[in-house]
């Protein structure tokens, strides 16, 4: 299957790891879904990417607690998900106790977005780019 620009897709799923971009020189782009802060005019005035890599790390340790409900809705990597205002301190709570290993870095990058968002009364957008 053609993507955009010359690259191919190749699809893992499951145990065997997320999917991938791979160009026709057999480098490997991950693709991003974008955690923003939409402006007035509806563009992303901020926003911290999720590799597929860390949004396949994440979610595997979500889902099988059941405890993480909004994280969880970032489930399908393909898929725009809205955040309100009012859910933004539950999100950043969730983030904060998650607990991913080695993505301590993006986590820390996430929660200080929706601090940002929470002061400015505005909600999240995760944009699947």
């Amino acid at each position: 299957m053609q993507a955009t620009a010359g690259f191919r897709f190749c699809c893992m799923s499951g145990a065997l790891g997320p999917p991938r971009l791979t160009t026709s020189v057999g480098r490997t782009h991950d693709m991003a879904l974008d955690l923003a802060i939409l402006g007035d005019d509806g563009a992303p005035s901020e926003f911290v990417g999720i590799g597929v890599n860390e949004h396949w790390e994440l979610l595997q340790r979500a889902s099988p607690t059941g405890s993480f409900p909004l994280i969880q809705r970032l489930a399908d990597y393909y898929e725009d998900v809205s955040f309100t205002p009012s859910e933004v301190a539950a999100l950043k709570a969730e983030l904060t106790r998650i607990g991913c290993r080695g993505m301590e870095g993006k986590i820390a990058s996430l929660v200080a977005l929706l601090e940002r968002a929470g002061l400015a009364g505005r909600g999240v957008e995760a944009i699947a780019d």
